[in-house]
This record gives C-alpha cells, sequence and structure tokens, in this order.
C-alpha cells in the first residue's frame, strides 16, 4: 500500500514538473514600461453579457461577409481569437517593451490585473514617475500578449507613455 502511494506522489510531481516547464517554454520574460492608450483595442473586462452578446453578434456578421473591409475583417478576427482563448473578458493593460515606442496589449488574469491596477496616468503624470513591469508572457497573433504572470512591479522616476 505504502509502494502504491509513493508511486502516485512521484508520478503526481512529475505530471507537474512537466506541466510547468511546458508552460515556461510557451512563455517569455518581457520586460517593458506601463503605457497608457486613451482610445484602442479593448476587451469586455467588467462588461455584462447584455453589453458584450450583441456587439459578438456583429462581429460575426462581419466575420461572414466577404465585403467586409480589411479593418473590420481584422478587428472581427482580433475579437474571434480573444473570445476562442477565452480572454474576451480578461483585465489588460498596455506596455512598451524594451526600448520600443510601440505599444502592446497585455491581456491578463483578474488576480495579476491587481498588481498593477493602483497606477493611474494622471497619479503618475503627476509626480514624474512610471512604471517598470517584468512579465512572463506569450506573445500571440495581432499584436497582443497573453501574460501568465507580472513578475515585477517597480515605480521609479521617469515620464510615463501614452497616447490618445
Amino acid at each position: 500500500m505504502k509502494l502504491k502511494h509513493h508511486l502516485f506522489l512521484i508520478s503526481t510531481l512529475i505530471v507537474i514538473l512537466f506541466s510547468q516547464c511546458a508552460t515556461r517554454e510557451d512563455s517569455d520574460i518581457l520586460k517593458g514600461e506601463l503605457a497608457f492608450k486613451l482610445i484602442g483595442t479593448f476587451t469586455f473586462y467588467g462588461v455584462p453579457d447584455s453589453v458584450s452578446q450583441p456587439f459578438m453578434s456583429m462581429i460575426d456578421s462581419i466575420s461572414n461577409d466577404p465585403s467586409s473591409s480589411n479593418n473590420d475583417s481584422s478587428a472581427a478576427v482580433f475579437f474571434k481569437t480573444l473570445e476562442k482563448n477565452g480572454l474576451l473578458h480578461e483585465p489588460y493593460f498596455n506596455i512598451l517593451l524594451g526600448d520600443s515606442s510601440q505599444m502592446s496589449m497585455v491581456i491578463v488574469d483578474e488576480n495579476e490585473y491587481k498588481k498593477i491596477e493602483q497606477y493611474k496616468l494622471n497619479d503618475l503624470e503627476r509626480n514624474n514617475q512610471k512604471v517598470k513591469l517584468s512579465i512572463r508572457g506569450k506573445l500571440m497573433p495581432y499584436g497582443y500578449i497573453d501574460c501568465q504572470e507580472i513578475i515585477s512591479v517597480d515605480l521609479v522616476k521617469g515620464e510615463t507613455y501614452w497616447e490618445k
């Protein structure tokens, strides 16, 4: 009986280790700064289904209409991709990766989002501060990052990047 119990524990540990290794291989450590975009792409985080469902019905119509413009089709594919990956209702923020001047949308779960939700553009600007981030995530098609973990959050002196 003890042998079966030990074999069960060992096999469980092996499965856990392999699954964690697989997660690490699928993701990268990315560094950058918290950035703000006043108008841009969004998710339906905190939005009731009564609002998101009609929007997604419209997205379905665009996806099925061969005469849709390239912009409409790209937006439809983006939202369908988020929906397919279970990210449509998750919180997000923007990041400037490295020394880039191009923002990427970072989608995280609610627990990870709590690590950065306190930072507001007005406060950062008023105090001449910015937020440096280190995250574990996977670069996805259509320019967003599926973030598994916010590793570090450091408030430092400097100008916070934002755009309209």
